[in-house]
């Protein structure tokens, strides 16, 4: 059902309850904008942290225009779950001296647009937020500033209205219910960012913080990444496309009804059935999407590798025990790691290992206009300018590195090895259309795409 500043009130006691009551709470967000500029574009040179500051800049120029929160609860003898979904509209107010300024991404906008997002219920009727951070600065100068007992009340009454969606966020935070999303990396950022306090300069406390606030995280992007090559065909088939969509369509099909016996029924409430019918890109669907296709591939998991007596119901708690091992793991789009860890180290590179092309002429210059015309027919790669005698690339797959072998063999003006790292400034070049010159340094981007990242993240 959709949430705004009209009813929201009146539903509050109504989403805690059923907060309280579920077993675990699926998540999902829209935003003003994804990208604020091309030095935050994604890289295969990406490690968790740096792509971490690209992020968060990110994330400090945009607000979250539409929240979902489906609660997801089992009844383990009836092998079924109930979903209940909340679309939130969601739109900052002008409060005290909090008089919020944000940015707005046109491709982002013309997304929403192509998906039907309702702009007038965000713009007139979006419910008000305010960060766990704001409301205390507010709260502590107010209580110094009225001494009167009715004036204080006043204020009280004042500052919950503010505070608005806050109230859900806090109400999450407390429950500390497993926090399923698909994708979630950004997801958490904004939540972070806009509802808890800024995001801080460090990668590490961010995971601290995260990790304190949603002590259990389930990413299905990452747990389908990992499920395809864990089950057998035709199960393995039918998680092979991770995106959101493609997940849902092949989880809920015929082909994967056949594949095994007695999967969990997912009955939405009365208020949530209008997502019968598939409405992508909206945050509440979205986010009930993401519950189902974690029951679903759970299911055919457990029907592959637990006992035959064991197989008649996949209860929540069966759930748990098969994704305990991806737990608080988080899918990494296109980076140096496929996943982070929130409560551990990150993984070690699984990229294949960086290249070096180098100029095979006497002076051993590259030149910029070289190397783009070199390597923009190869879509699978990011390089990068190390001084002026050389270009550090990295391939996103195995098959990627060895056409890149095979095409330099026998080059006659560049040759191709493995990269020796040197202490050189690096110049990054990446995907884009523009120039981006900081000092000494160029960013060059050969294929823009805003739209295309956008259903990426999907």
């Amino acid at each position: 059902m959709d949430v705004t500043r009209a009813n929201f009130r009146d539903l509050l006691p109504v989403i805690h309850q059923k907060i309280d009551e579920c077993s675990f709470v699926a998540v999902d967000t829209e935003f003003t904008g994804l990208c604020g500029g091309p030095d935050q574009e994604y890289s295969l040179f990406d490690t968790p942290a740096k792509r971490y500051v690209k992020l968060r800049k990110s994330v400090q120029q945009f607000i979250v225009c539409q929240l979902g929160i489906t609660t997801f609860t089992n009844d383990h003898w009836k092998n079924q779950y109930t979903a209940t979904s909340f679309n939130f509209y969601l739109f900052p107010r002008s409060f005290d001296n909090i008089d919020e300024r944000f940015s707005v991404q046109t491709s982002s906008f013309e997304f929403l647009c192509d998906h039907h997002f309702d702009f007038n219920k965000f713009a007139y009727d979006g419910i008000p937020y305010l960060s766990c951070e704001q409301e205390a600065s507010i709260r502590q100068k107010r209580q110094t500033s009225f001494k009167d007992a009715q004036a204080q009340q006043a204020c009280e009454e004042q500052l919950t209205e503010a505070c608005g969606f806050l109230l859900v966020f806090k109400h999450l935070m407390q429950a500390k219910k497993p926090l399923l999303g698909h994708n979630m990396f950004m997801d958490l950022l904004f939540l972070h960012d806009k509802f808890y306090k800024p995001l801080p300069v460090s990668y590490d406390t961010f995971k601290e913080d995260i990790h304190d606030l949603f002590p259990v995280l389930i990413d299905t992007k990452h747990i389908a990444n990992q499920v395809k090559r864990e089950l057998s065909h035709p199960g393995g088939d039918l998680v092979r496309n991770t995106g959101l969509d493609a997940l849902h369509t092949n989880l809920t099909s015929k082909a994967c009804d056949n594949t095994a016996a007695m999967f969990p029924s997912i009955h939405l409430d009365t208020e949530s059935s209008r997502y019968e019918e598939a409405q992508f890109h909206e945050a509440g669907y979205d986010s009930f999407v993401a519950g189902v296709v974690l029951i679903r591939m759970c299911h055919l998991l457990a029907r592959q590798s637990m006992a035959t007596e064991d197989r008649a119901t996949t209860s929540w708690a069966k759930i748990c025990k098969l994704i305990e091992g991806h737990i608080n793991l988080i899918n990494v789009i296109r980076g140096s790691v496929q996943y982070l860890s929130i409560t551990g180290p990150d993984p070690s590179s699984c990229r294949p290992t960086w290249l070096e092309l180098t100029s095979r002429s006497f002076l051993g210059k590259l030149t910029r206009d070289e190397v783009v015309e070199c390597l923009e027919q190869y879509d699978k790669l990011d390089y990068e300018l190390q001084g002026s005698n050389r270009c550090i690339i990295a391939a996103e797959h195995a098959e990627s590195a060895r056409r890149l072998h095979n095409d330099f063999a026998d080059h006659p003006l560049f040759q191709l090895s493995e990269y020796q790292p040197s202490t050189s400034p690096l110049v990054y070049v990446g995907f884009g259309g523009a120039a981006l010159l900081a000092g000494a340094a160029a960013v060059y981007y050969l294929k823009p795409d805003y739209l295309a990242r956008l259903q990426s993240l999907m």
